[in-house]
């Protein structure tokens, strides 16, 4: 069962830092370098500085964020809430020209190992960066940037929690650019909507690499100690319903490496493997080339369809029947039937050889992708259509690994909002 909890949550206190959006950052992960420096210079008290730390080699580094936050703490820059409370969050942002409202809440999941069936991860964690998690959550002994998790539809409870919500104003709101906000809440120990929860499974959207660092902490703590502090059995996460009409699932695209394969060879497999439909573009036409994927993949009832682009070409390609012969037959079909699956296995390792992946560029902009292609800094590129969150709950549910890069949930939801320590206090 799933235990979602409340929490003291750690809060910037205003009135010390001033504009909330000028302490927030992306998490970790997503921080370009010319965007660190410019968080880095925003304000002394910007989340950055614990959450992607400079600093020497080694543990130095980290030592340096765990005094930072300390001093943080000790002068009051943050403070805990009184009492345990669930953190609603409204964030509004836009994308394609779209308007949108995503919702979510903060809180505490208790950590689970993944053979156990409470929490589902979907994608495969590496070494460094969980080493680098890990490091950091020693030092600071603290959660500063949550989990990413989706539940299963609760409309009741839902409902229930956002009207009493709404009833309140935030306690925290910032403008993160011209058409993005984020708002969040402190509601005090609404009990129904965890109880809703307790039954059901939790899947990870983002946040593995942390989620599997809070655990390995945990375990770490159980060995040394006879008893674990309350606050360190628990993971900061942030839940979001499977069908919250804000939820934005992006694909990611692959670029091939410059003169790694011939465009000959790039179009005899296109043949053999695929049935296609070529377009003569090129990346100012960018907008037609995603219009025309989509366009393919709704028109073919949801098959797979990849957008395979050399210099001037677009081929749109659908697998011809009988290409699950070339997919690992040990796989469970809800792996087999996923678009980056057979964009790996029908198309890339074929043409780039078994370590395809980490041969790749990566980019969530089909415009780079085909800007890289015509300017020769990249042989080829394969353009995705975005999965739906139920092609990543079936991948979890069968207790599979989606390929690298298969997911990417926009907008990230920014760090800084709410800090987790792990002591005795944290649970009330």
């Amino acid at each position: 069962m799933a235990d979602v909890r409340p929490l003291r949550g750690l809060r910037y206190d205003l009135a010390r830092v001033g504009d909330l959006a000028h302490v927030l950052c992306p998490p970790y992960d997503v921080i370009s370098a010319e965007a660190a420096a410019i968080l880095r210079a925003s304000s002394p008290y910007n989340a950055i500085h614990v959450e992607l730390p400079t600093g020497e080699a080694g543990d130095g580094r980290y030592a340096q964020a765990a005094a930072l936050f300390a001093e943080w703490l000790a002068r009051g820059v943050l403070q805990r809430d009184p009492a345990p409370c669930l953190y609603p969050v409204e964030e509004e942002f836009e994308w394609a020209g779209v308007r949108r409202r995503r919702r979510g809440v903060l809180a505490l999941v208790r950590l689970t190992a993944w053979e156990e069936g409470v929490v589902l991860p979907h994608e495969r964690t590496l070494a460094g960066p969980k080493a680098d998690r890990l490091a950091l959550l020693r030092a600071c002994q603290a959660n500063l940037s949550p989990v990413f998790l989706l539940h299963p539809p609760l409309p009741a409870a839902q409902a229930a929690l956002w009207e009493a919500t709404t009833a309140t104003p935030p306690v925290a709101s910032a403008r993160l650019g011209p058409d993005d906000q984020v708002r969040m809440w402190a509601v005090a120990a609404p009990s129904a909507w965890c109880a809703a929860l307790a039954p059901a499974r939790l899947y990870v959207a983002d946040g593995h690499h942390r989620y599997e660092t809070a655990l390995r902490y945990r375990d770490e703590l159980r060995a040394q100690r006879a008893a674990v502090p309350s606050g360190a059995e628990f993971v900061l996460a942030y839940l979001v319903a499977l069908d919250d009409p804000g939820l934005l699932l992006l694909p990611t695209h692959r670029c091939a490496p410059p003169e790694s394969v011939e465009r000959s060879a790039v179009e005899r497999l296109l043949a053999e493997r695929f049935d296609c439909t070529a377009m003569t573009l090129d990346a100012s036409r960018v907008a037609d080339a995603v219009a025309a994927l989509e366009r393919h993949g709704q028109a073919r009832a949801g098959a797979v369809v990849l957008g395979v682009y050399t210099p001037g070409r677009l081929w749109l390609a659908t697998p011809r029947a009988g290409a699950e012969r070339w997919l690992p037959a040990e796989r469970h079909p809800a792996w087999r039937a996923l678009d980056v699956a057979q964009a790996d296995c029908l198309l890339l390792q074929p043409l780039l050889g078994p370590d395809a992946a980490e041969r790749l560029t990566y980019t969530r902009d089909p415009a780079e992708a085909l800007q890289r292609v015509d300017r020769g800094a990249a042989a080829f590129a394969v353009l995705l259509n975005p999965l739906a969150p139920a092609h990543m709950v079936a991948v979890a549910e069968a207790h599979e690994r989606m390929p690298q890069k298969s997911t990417y949930f926009y907008p990230k939801l920014p760090t800084g909002l709410l800090f987790h320590r792990l002591d005795e206090h944290a649970l009330g």
